[in-house]
């Protein structure tokens, strides 16, 4: 699991489901700062109840090593091997991870997140391709978004017109 700031919150929800049933959750945490590390104590005790690892990145190194968590990523799928790699937050981090996943012939799925006006599918306004988060996702397989030109790129803001994302 590659969770990058609040992304650590829906991926904690599912480390906290799969650590009971005894699989090997590893975790890497990204954020600007230690201060803006969420629940690195429960997800470090999970990973460790399930035999995994935990590492924490962050861009000033005022906490585990300095620099992003695609960074650590792309260290450890060089060097080890996975079943599935889950990302969420932020959208360029996770285009990075998933692109990584996919070199490493490793399935991966992402959180996305857009805004949600109608939740029915019919605004538009969280549309990614061809997809509504609302409706299709927020989870998506890496051979979804691999195909999709906006994902990393663009999302739509509050009134549906597409802006360009931040970099990481």
């Amino acid at each position: 699991m590659i969770g990058g700031g609040t992304g650590a919150v829906p991926l904690l929800a599912f480390l906290r489901c799969l650590a009971p049933k005894g699989v090997e959750c590893n975790f890497i945490l990204g954020a600007k700062t230690s201060h803006e590390l969420l629940f690195s104590t429960e997800i470090q005790r999970l990973c460790t109840q399930t035999g995994g690892f935990f590492r924490v990145t962050t861009d000033d190194g005022s906490a585990g090593t300095r620099g992003v968590a695609t960074d650590e990523a792309a260290r450890l799928l060089r060097v080890r091997t996975f079943d599935c790699v889950y990302t969420c937050r932020p959208e360029a981090m996770m285009k990075r991870t998933i692109d990584l996943a996919e070199h490493a012939h490793v399935p991966a799925q992402a959180g996305l997140e857009r805004i949600i006006k109608c939740g029915s599918g019919v605004c538009g306004s969280c549309c990614i391709g061809p997809y509504l988060v609302c409706k299709d996702g927020p989870v998506f397989s890496s051979e979804v978004l691999i195909g999709l030109p906006e994902f990393g790129e663009s999302a739509r803001d509050a009134s549906g017109r597409p802006v360009g994302l931040p970099s990481p």
